[in-house]
């Protein structure tokens, strides 16, 4: 479930159906503007919408929390200097043709500088790397008309030392989170692929080099510590146990500890006797497929509600502005269901990481998990990056 607000100012909340198949339903569009968005009212909500399907059908709800994946300072100080050489050359006409020119004669493919939205991490990569991407024909420009540039924050940027570089180790660091991003939010995304990611995380935080990137290092790792804490749930550790690629790789007897309760604790909310749940206890590795099922039809996001709320802002348009809430549920069903029956799904087991063999994942957790935490940070700070210029 998921909330959006219309042209009109009304607060539309979507609450989505997956099946276990992965099979897409919007179950309602409910107009939420007259309720007070308190955990208490929402939760009557959700309550009401439960019991339209019943209780017992249910195996998790998912909510968008909307939190970001890294706030370092560094990275913000170098996205927002890139954007200030991005909107020089886009609104300039003649800094935009020297820079074309240079393009063309070093034959750099890719397109110009890309423009980013500061709520999707994916345009922000886009921005980074198009700097990256144009660090020669940017150089040319400054070489060959430094004198005609009347801007001097440009200049300033374009002749830091070592800025170039600082951007193509951020490009790297975007990257990973926009790649990590687009795939956790695909249908067929489960629990384990989370878990997976983080640590695929972890690995290149832990992995950046130290030298002139200190401050950055630390303030990357406090960031994915903060992240990795809301991320350590039992339910994902069990669902990277149950998972048929990883099958628990590295998986140390406290943490085996932790999965034998959890286990327990679901398969006793699931109405299962104590008899039968010592004997999972007992037989964890035969009696586990069809707690397996269950772990595996969870999605852990809550995309399809984004996706919709992209179709609704196209249904209301400029001419459809007093279309009711009911109209509105009725056309998005139509178009969901639709979207489904056209699209092609996979009736197998699905996950993201076919890419990474059993060996990869068992030398990135002995990696990560050899000094106990799972990252630390360096206890030398270097000094903050300066201001960038206005």
């Amino acid at each position: 479930m998921d909330g959006w607000t219309d042209l009109h100012g009304n607060s539309l909340w979507a609450f989505m159906l997956m099946t276990g198949s992965r099979k897409e339903y919007l179950l309602s569009l409910e107009n939420l503007s007259n309720i007070h968005h308190t955990e208490e009212h929402l939760s009557n909500v959700i309550e009401e919408v439960i019991n339209k399907v019943e209780a017992k059908k249910f195996v998790a709800i998912v909510l968008d929390n909307g939190s970001n994946v890294i706030a370092a300072y560094e990275i913000k100080y170098i996205v927002r200097c890139a954007n200030i050489l991005i909107k020089y050359f886009k609104n300039s006409t003649l800094g935009l043709s020297w820079l074309n020119e240079a393009i063309k004669s070093k034959n750099i493919e890719g397109g110009g500088l890309k423009t980013y939205v500061k709520t999707r991490w994916t345009t922000v990569y886009k921005c980074v790397h198009s700097v990256w991407r144009l660090k020669d024909a940017l150089q040319h420009v400054l070489k060959n008309h430094e004198h005609k540039i009347l801007n001097q924050a440009i200049k300033t940027i374009l002749k830091k030392r070592g800025y170039f570089d600082d951007v193509h180790v951020i490009s790297d660091i975007l990257k990973l989170i926009k790649e990590a991003i687009l795939m956790l939010e695909r249908t067929y995304t489960t629990l384990a692929d989370c878990y997976l990611y983080l640590l695929r995380i972890a690995t290149f935080f832990k992995q950046m080099p130290m030298n002139d990137y200190r401050s950055l290092k630390n303030s990357c790792i406090k960031a994915f510590n903060e992240r990795y804490k809301e991320f350590d749930e039992d339910i994902y550790l069990l669902a990277f146990f149950l998972h048929p690629q990883y099958k628990g790789a590295g998986i140390h007897n406290t943490q085996f500890e932790r999965i034998q309760k959890t286990v327990l604790n679901i398969w006793k909310n699931l109405g299962h006797k104590k008899t039968s749940g010592l004997e999972l206890k007992a037989q964890l590795h035969n009696l586990l497929s069809h707690l397996a099922k269950i772990v595996f039809s969870i999605t852990p996001h809550s995309a399809s509600c984004e996706y919709l709320y992209s179709t609704l802002g196209w249904m209301f348009g400029k001419r459809r502005t007093n279309l009711n809430v009911q109209t509105i549920e009725c056309m998005s069903k139509i178009y969901t269901h639709n979207i489904h029956s056209l699209s092609n799904s996979k009736r197998s087991l699905n996950h993201i990481g076919n890419s990474i063999s059993n060996d990869d994942v068992q030398k990135m957790i002995d990696n990560l998990f050899e000094e106990g935490d799972i990252l630390n940070e360096n206890e030398d700070e270097e000094k903050e990056y300066e201001e960038p210029p206005n």
